[in-house]
């Protein structure tokens, strides 16, 4: 698949302010670390749930995460309100 137009995701989003500005500054897709194995989460998935449904059109929120199993990812998927994943590891 050849992208149209850079494909640039901003991960380790904190708050909502940082995912405001990152929108602002044109970044589509913004990285949710959650369920690691060697790092502390940078937010809960409640907030990032709340920064991911805050998101403008066009935008999107990337689950970011060392889970292994799909029911699993599925379900925090599910809970973040996003389809989009990243599996790290």
């Amino acid at each position: 698949m050849l992208l149209k137009e850079p494909f640039i995701q901003v991960a380790g989003i904190i708050d909502q302010a940082e995912a405001d500005m990152l929108v602002r500054a044109g970044v589509k897709y913004l990285g949710f670390p959650l369920r690691l194995d060697f790092h502390k989460e940078d937010v809960s998935d409640a907030a990032a749930a709340e920064i991911i449904r805050s998101l403008p059109e066009g935008h999107y929120g990337v689950l970011i995460t060392y889970l292994d199993t799909a029911v699993e990812i599925n379900e925090l998927l599910l809970k973040l309100g996003t389809n989009h994943v990243q599996i790290h590891g």
